[in-house]
């Protein structure tokens, strides 16, 4: 985590600026702790401190793999509605409304994706996403 928030990591970008020095501050004052009193500390502060990094730890993280793989998610949905498409052309004994009723669905998810899509970008990335 340390490597990943310092000196421009991955996670820079996932975390609130405000956060980072503070947080990498208590992360090196723990490591630090660890290789001392913490060895001989007990399960329960160990567990206290680890929780408090964790918990802030995996919302950056979490916000991380979000933006990392949305991209990838919507580009699959697309091939998916471009099959969809390709089916609805070849399908000669589908009923009119049931061909509406899919081309409906597929245009609301579709409205629903740039809806989405806007709100992403216009957040800062270290928010919590709008899903």
């Amino acid at each position: 985590m340390r490597g990943n928030l310092d000196n421009g990591g991955k996670f820079v970008p996932y975390c609130d600026p405000a956060v980072i020095p503070t947080f990498l501050g208590e992360l090196n004052e723990t490591i630090a702790w660890l290789y001392e009193a913490g060895e001989q500390a007990t399960l329960k502060e160990y567990e206290t401190r680890m929780n408090h990094f964790k918990d802030i730890g995996e919302k950056i993280r979490s916000k991380y793999r979000f933006h990392d793989e949305f991209p990838d998610t919507k580009a699959t949905y697309d091939k998916l509605i471009l099959k969809v498409e390709a089916k609805l052309a070849e399908a000669e004994n589908l009923k009119d409304e049931d061909r509406e009723r899919i081309i409906s669905m597929t245009s609301a998810t579709e409205e629903f994706f740039k809806k989405f899509q806007a709100s992403v970008n216009e957040a800062n990335k270290w928010d919590e996403p709008h899903y």
